[in-house]
């Protein structure tokens, strides 16, 4: 796997890639949004979800999908990297100090939530 590649597989290429990159942008907001001196934390939940999404883009949405066996469309892995998507938002919600962002943080919980369930409906549950 190349650095051109991984950056290829990045592109949002379909409906769930649209999904993830509106997740990682209310993330980057509510990041922003966090007071100074808020524990160290939240930052690192937030930054969890960007990471999850990152990886879920890459390993199960691109063209890259099913190179890592560990993240392919039906794995244990894929079900349990979106866990983060809808679970820190919420964590974060209820830690924070801003009640501004706990609006944000909230709407990304839910949006994570149904991408989840989304994917897990029409992929991983059997048929």
């Amino acid at each position: 796997m190349s650095a051109a590649q991984v950056l290829n597989a990045l592109k949002p290429t379909d409906l769930y890639g649209w999904i993830l990159y509106i997740i990682v942008a209310l993330t980057i907001v509510a990041m922003v949004m966090q007071p100074d001196g808020s524990p160290l934390l939240l930052t690192f939940l937030l930054f969890g979800i960007i990471l999850a999404c990152l990886i879920d883009k890459i390993t199960t949405t691109s063209q890259l999908a099913g190179t890592v066996p560990a993240f392919s469309k039906k794995s244990f892995g894929a079900f349990f990297i979106r866990v983060p998507m809808f679970v820190f938002p919420a964590i974060v919600a209820g830690m924070t100090k801003k009640p501004k962002s706990r609006g944000i943080l909230i709407f990304t919980g839910l949006l994570g939530a149904v991408y989840f369930f989304a994917r897990w409906f029409l992929e991983i549950r059997p048929q």
